[in-house]
């Protein structure tokens, strides 16, 4: 590993084995933030976004995906803040923050 690269674990989370990508953008995002990833296999998947205090503010179920997908979420409606894309599959989840502002 080279000074530019870094390296960390979070601890308690386990690795999303299903899951090779999970890209959130523009990040921050004011009216349209797309999520992205990859699935290694096909399974069903939930993306679920919440605030700050766990209150979940969008669900989307998808059934019997695989390979590359891509989400356009509507962020319009949406308070400035910090959420979490929870990406949900087999038992497994991984996470990424997404900042909104207005």
């Amino acid at each position: 590993m080279n000074a530019n690269e870094s390296s960390f674990q979070l601890v308690g989370l386990p690795e999303n084995k299903l899951v090779k990508l999970f890209n959130i953008y523009p990040n921050p995002a004011k009216d349209i933030a797309v999520i992205n990833f990859n699935l290694n296999e096909v399974c069903d998947v939930e993306i679920e976004i919440t605030d700050l205090s766990g209150k979940v503010v969008y669900t989307n179920s998808l059934n019997n995906a695989t390979g590359f997908q891509n989400i356009n979420l509507n962020v319009e409606n949406m308070n400035s803040g910090l959420y979490f894309v929870n990406l949900k599959s087999n038992g497994e989840s991984v996470s990424k923050k997404l900042t909104i502002t207005k």
